[in-house]
């Protein structure tokens, strides 16, 4: 038989204990994965008979607040703009029944849910910008978009990739009666370029905070942008909604948590 000596990793019970590789023998030391972001910084460890150098940190989803490649993907999140309406200290543009504020449940609505009670922010500022807050959309004439628009942001020309997200809690009737869009302005072009719009039936009816995310690396080219969320009536008899409500605007180089 083979003598009894001191455990190593190797698959086998080298010192007879019924026990295989324990104590994790050869390991501890710190060592570096070859993975990039905070995938990198490891400890050798036995796994299977063999050393291996295992990551401290699990991938996660990238983080817009903090300066680590959490989802381990080369590269950190550049966030250029990031907007909670706890106040219109932006300076945001409000068309005629946009308002910034506290969110507060509406009623009376015929289809779709109603205004949410909370926002999405982690802040007790509890702040939004929405159509009507705390009530619904009026149906009673047909109008052209009405918008809410941000101020010109900065972002970096030579971006490979710029991102546009938010949460949306939106309920909407549909085209024709109601159709909504979100735009972004290309400064290269002068013009307002069609980031999303809505359709047909049927008409939207979120009942939660929904995560939406748009790549605008097109129209991020001359160093700065806006962006705008809007609606329209196009015909008589629309829905009683309570339309849009729009939280944690974030411009960023990619999608963040």
């Amino acid at each position: 038989p083979n003598p009894v000596g001191a455990e190593v990793c190797d698959g086998f019970d080298n010192n007879c204990n019924g026990q295989v590789d324990e104590g994790n023998p050869g390991g501890g030391a710190a060592c570096v994965t070859g993975a990039p972001g905070v995938c990198s910084p490891g400890t050798l460890t036995c796994q299977a008979g063999m050393l291996a150098c295992i990551a401290n940190a699990s991938q996660g989803a990238e983080k817009c607040d903090m300066p680590g490649d959490e989802n381990c993907n080369g590269a950190s999140a550049t966030v250029f703009f990031s907007e909670t309406f706890a106040s219109n200290a932006a300076g945001w543009t409000l068309d005629t029944e946009w308002q910034i504020g506290p969110t507060l449940v509406s009623m009376g609505q015929n289809y779709g849910n109603p205004d949410p009670a909370a926002d999405h922010s982690a802040t007790a500022d509890n702040g939004v910008a929405g159509v009507v807050l705390g009530g619904n959309a009026s149906q009673s004439m047909q109008h052209p978009f009405r918008w809410l628009t941000s101020p010109s942001i900065p972002v970096d020309a030579s971006a490979t990739s710029v991102y546009l997200q938010f949460w949306r809690w939106l309920n909407s009737d549909f085209s024709p009666w109601m159709t909504n869009r979100v735009e972004v302005f290309d400064t290269v072009s002068n013009t307002w370029k069609l980031v999303w719009q809505s359709g047909n039936s049927p008409g939207i009816t979120d009942a939660a905070w929904t995560k939406q995310v748009y790549d605008i690396s097109a129209s991020s080219k001359g160093g700065s942008i806006k962006v705008r969320f809007g609606f329209n009536i196009q015909a008589n008899g629309a829905f009683m909604v309570s339309q849009w409500n729009v939280d944690d605007v974030v411009i960023t180089t990619e999608p963040c948590d």
